[in-house]
């Protein structure tokens, strides 16, 4: 096997919402959408549709310095190319092999804990309660 590395050392990197009512995203969603941004940019037949950092930051809803941040992360991991044309100025992002591949497993593990989180008003904690005794 390769060497595993971690895909996050800084600490102190998150994502801040600026509505209260939701939750914070985690680093592995925002690195979700991101993934998502460049995979539906790219798939796109026109060559205008290149995926550029701003169309990450702004599809992700995360500031200048966060996308950087990410982006760095996602290259150096494998996840994302970075790329540049000789007819433009600009870097342009493409998903790997290693990226299709981390959105394909995140969606069936969101598939597979869907069910749990949609009852959650529902559920009574003296079900859970009772269910947890039982393996004591």
């Amino acid at each position: 096997m390769g060497m595993q590395t971690n895909l996050f050392p800084k600490k102190g990197v998150v994502a801040r919402n600026k509505n209260k009512n939701k939750p914070h995203r985690s680093k592995y969603e925002i690195v979700n959408m991101i993934l998502q941004v460049v995979l539906l940019r790219n798939q796109s037949p026109s060559s205008s549709y290149m995926c550029r950092m701003l169309h990450i930051e702004y599809g992700v809803g995360i500031t200048y310095k966060m996308t950087l941040y990410y982006l760095a992360v996602l290259v150096e991991s494998g996840f994302l190319l970075m790329k540049k044309t000789k007819s433009s100025p600009y870097l342009y992002y493409e998903i790997t092999e290693n990226g299709r591949r981390y959105l394909q497993i995140y969606s069936e593990i969101q598939g597979s804990l869907l069910p749990y989180f949609e009852d959650q008003d529902n559920l009574l904690l003296e079900e859970v309660d009772t269910e947890a005794n039982a393996w004591l």
